[in-house]
């Protein structure tokens, strides 16, 4: 499995240059076979994560890669951040590829977050699953908001998406 960011109110700010893509600070676990999905699940509240690209480049056949997960914590904020996730051809084949999941608790958890200035999705690796996202919002996740922030995606079906947002 993945890390898990739980600590309320700490902050993990990469000392590389602000780069829009490619930042030299990042959270990897490389191309080798062990791909963890998620990359990141972060359930903690009001933490700060800047000038930082995290990249689930891993290869697996049965797993899809999903780079960062959201879903108890809330109110966290993404700055100047590379959010790529399924940077394989395995796994970005894989149905459930996505680069970031935003998962609501019903309670307010995984809302209220804000992406500043980034990059979320992945264009070097093709999607070829049916339904792969690189956002994917489910329901109740209120008032998410992305300020300047950039989706990109490339794919060899054309049922891939840029983002999903569920009911509710």
């Amino acid at each position: 499995s993945g890390l898990v960011w739980a600590k309320n109110y700490t902050h993990l700010i990469g000392l590389a240059a602000p780069v829009a893509l490619g930042q030299r600070a990042r959270i990897t676990n490389g191309v080798t076979t062990n791909l963890l999905t998620p990359l990141l699940s972060v359930t903690a509240s009001g933490c700060l994560f800047q000038n930082l690209e995290f990249f689930n480049g891993g290869a697996d056949a049965t797993a899809a890669a999903v780079c960062i997960a959201l879903s108890v914590g809330s109110r966290n904020a993404f700055v100047n951040c590379q959010i790529s996730g399924g940077g394989n051809a395995t796994s970005a084949a894989d149905n459930s590829c996505r680069s970031l999941v935003i998962t609501g608790n019903g309670t307010g958890g995984g809302g209220e977050n804000t992406f500043s200035h980034c990059y979320i999705g992945l264009t070097t690796v093709p999607r070829g699953g049916s339904g792969n996202t690189e956002l994917e919002m489910t329901a109740h996740t209120p008032r998410n908001w992305f300020e300047d922030t950039t989706f990109a995606g490339a794919a060899t079906v054309t049922t891939s998406l840029l983002v999903k947002i569920g009911a509710g």
